[in-house]
């Protein structure tokens, strides 16, 4: 999950959207990959993430639109250190 600053308060809700099983289209989706490709090399994981705390401005045929961010820098260390965990497990270092 990308852009944890931008819905910090639904995150909870988020991670679940994204996790296999449920329902979601995401779900659906991830999980026919995974029965095509196999389970063996291939795994799906849901970490919350963002880089820093910096706001976002996103351009649509409406002119930019101005996202603000809602964490902090040590809430946003706080997530790419759970990044770094879970590769580091990954890879088994």
């Amino acid at each position: 999950m990308n852009k944890l600053d931008l819905y910090w308060a639904e995150a909870d809700a988020a991670k679940s959207y994204y996790n296999l099983g449920s329902g979601s289209e995401f779900s659906q989706v991830a999980g026919e990959m995974l029965t095509q490709l196999g389970t063996q090399t291939l795994r799906v994981r849901v970490l919350p993430m963002t880089a820093g705390p910096f706001g976002y401005t996103f351009q649509s045929n409406r002119g930019p639109l101005q996202a603000s961010i809602s964490l902090d820098q040590q809430q946003c260390s706080a997530s790419l250190g759970c990044v770094i965990e879970t590769l580091e497990e990954l890879c088994d270092v």
